[in-house]
């Protein structure tokens, strides 16, 4: 009996030590069954900034705690307990590229007790959100924002053109300025751009060069003979215009585009014996273009229509005048002998090397032969240039008063 008593003794004891080790670690986790009497979440910074890579956050509690968070772009580092529950950990963040700011809940669970505290990180716009930069000619420009570290700037578009006025900056009030080094005188804008780099992130910065007013052609000068004609300007531009012309001869006749245009003019003869110059002006916005027009007088020679031979030796001698009288053959292919004869004086002259398919502009030698009864008192030649041709008449002249008006 005694026997039976001790092993019972005995099964009791070895039931008892089973279950206080039971009870001992439920004793350890016991805190997931309370509900803490202080629990306080207390973040250092509720809005870091885009760029700001973490905060501190404290927890102060009564009971075993653990920390989440509700999103993948931040972590949470550097967990450390106290003695008294109470903590603390560090959030770290991913920089916030874009322009609007996110949020995440850090997410304390002790016990039965589930708090959570919303933290809004900032998007870039918070500090960096200034309209492109503007340049006017080459004046300088600028745009201004606060940067939360240091910072350097470089042209990555436009580098022909585009002159940084800053390149680097410290946290705080910043400002990044730059200029163009010359006008844009292209048709439209032209566009560039300056990188900022703010610790691992960048931001394009646009710059845009507004056109200046200009009015291009490579049309600069006109010339033309006393008969006149018509001629074209080619412009291209990027302000409406308005042309103004300083001389009545010249007409401004058509347009036949906006903005790549081609402007058609006419020009009267001119029937003076002078040059005359006319300046045709395109106006628009700053935009200037000058256009000169010459043109040549009129021969006085082209005023006489009657053949004759005119300041041989210092005379004239006419067809139907002073009994002259003309009479040709052709002596060669193409070419003419002309004859001049006043039978009162016994008097011919002689006249080779006209062609009959001379044009104007061509050069021709011209001989002349003169004779009196059986006596040679002239024999020349005149280097000549065709000034004028109709269908029956040619008009060659050697300078300045020496003229051969032949009917062909």
């Amino acid at each position: 009996m005694i026997k039976s008593i001790i092993k019972k003794g005995i099964r009791f004891l070895s039931v008892l030590t089973v279950t206080g080790a039971v009870m001992g670690c439920e004793m350890l986790d016991f805190d997931a069954y309370k509900t803490p009497e202080i629990l306080i979440i207390t973040p250092s910074d509720k809005t870091p900034n885009a760029l700001q890579y973490s905060i501190q956050v404290t927890v102060t509690c009564d009971i075993r705690w653990k920390a989440e968070l509700s999103e993948s772009w931040a972590t949470i580092e550097n967990l450390v307990v106290g003695d008294d529950k109470s903590g603390s950990f560090t959030i770290s963040f991913t920089p916030n590229t874009g322009k609007e700011s996110r949020e995440l809940d850090i997410i304390v669970k002790a016990g039965k007790e589930t708090r959570t505290f919303p933290i809004t990180q900032q998007g870039m716009d918070t500090f960096f959100n200034p309209s492109p930069i503007t340049l006017a000619g080459t004046a300088s420009s600028q745009a201004t924002f606060k940067s939360p570290c240091d910072w350097k700037a470089e042209v990555t578009s436009g580098k022909e053109w585009l002159v940084l006025g800053t390149t680097k900056g410290h946290a705080g009030d910043a400002s990044v300025s730059c200029s163009a080094n010359d006008p844009n005188e292209n048709i439209g804008s032209r566009e560039g751009s300056i990188r900022l780099t703010f610790g691992d992130v960048v931001v394009d910065l646009p710059v845009v060069q507004g056109q200046k007013d200009v009015i291009l052609s490579e049309d600069s000068q006109a010339s033309f003979d006393w008969k006149g004609g018509e001629f074209s300007v080619h412009t291209r531009t990027n302000v409406d215009y308005k042309i103004e012309i300083n001389a009545g001869w010249v007409k401004h006749a058509t347009t036949k585009a906006l903005n790549e245009a081609t402007e058609i003019f006419t020009v009267e003869p001119n029937n003076g014996s002078t040059e005359r110059t006319a300046t045709i002006t395109f106006t628009g916005g700053d935009g200037l273009l000058k256009v000169t027009v010459v043109q040549d007088g009129k021969d006085p020679f082209l005023n006489i229509t009657t053949p004759g031979f005119y300041g041989i030796a210092g005379m004239d001698y006419v067809l139907g005048t002073n009994g002259w009288n003309q009479s040709g053959r052709k002596v060669s292919s193409g070419s003419l002998e002309l004859r001049l004869m006043n039978r009162s004086t016994l008097s011919v002259i002689r006249v080779n090397g006209v062609k009959t398919d001379l044009k104007e502009g061509d050069s021709a030698s011209v001989t002349v032969i003169m004779q009196t009864g059986f006596n040679e008192t002239l024999h020349s030649t005149y280097n000549s240039k065709v000034i004028a041709a109709s269908e029956d008449l040619l008009w060659l002249k050697q300078e300045p008063s020496t003229c051969f008006i032949v009917k062909k």
